[in-house]
């Protein structure tokens, strides 16, 4: 639940942390005692949560600059053509 709770608000961008909490979580579900189960229950949904979040953070920053990328050149053809004299 610790690593959860760390990888949602400090260092969720390392991606390493969510998956370390993974698999932690699952093994403690298989090895708690019942009342450690919902401990485990939470550390497991806080790294999905963080995982699903970072990793959507990540996917729309690597869009964006690939479609910056495949867009760059059309906008200085388009600037030079509208201003006479250049």
């Amino acid at each position: 639940m610790i690593i959860g709770l760390t990888s949602l608000f400090v260092a969720g961008w390392f991606i390493i942390p969510q998956i370390v909490g993974i698999v932690l979580g699952h093994m403690g579900v298989a090895k708690e005692s019942p009342q450690g189960k919902p401990f485990s229950i939470t550390g497991l949904i806080t790294n999905y949560l963080a995982l699903v979040i970072y990793g959507g953070l990540y996917a729309f920053f690597i869009f964006g600059l690939a479609i910056m990328a495949n867009d760059s050149g059309s906008y200085s053809s388009g600037y030079s053509s509208m201003l006479p004299g250049l």
